[in-house]
């Protein structure tokens, strides 16, 4: 699980996921994200959950900060 691609389809992947679920969930957000990229990675759920907490990526961060502050990307 690259760290640049991971990153590169959280950062694409998270903006539809919003669209779908919208504000008002982030943990379905964080959930449908993990389950989206294990299957591009072909790895577990729990895997890419973790993944996506660790150092530099800490997607889990971005995703909670983004969603709170109710911003449409990662950025």
């Amino acid at each position: 699980m690259p760290t640049i691609s991971v990153s590169r389809e959280a950062r694409a992947a998270y903006p539809q996921l919003v669209k779908a679920v919208g504000f008002g969930d982030p943990a379905a957000v964080e959930a449908h994200l993990a389950e989206r990229l294990a299957r591009q990675h072909a790895v577990s759920a729990a895997a890419m959950r973790n993944r996506l907490k660790e150092w530099p990526l800490r997607i889990t961060q971005k995703v909670e900060r983004a969603m709170r502050e109710r911003l449409m990307s990662l950025e």
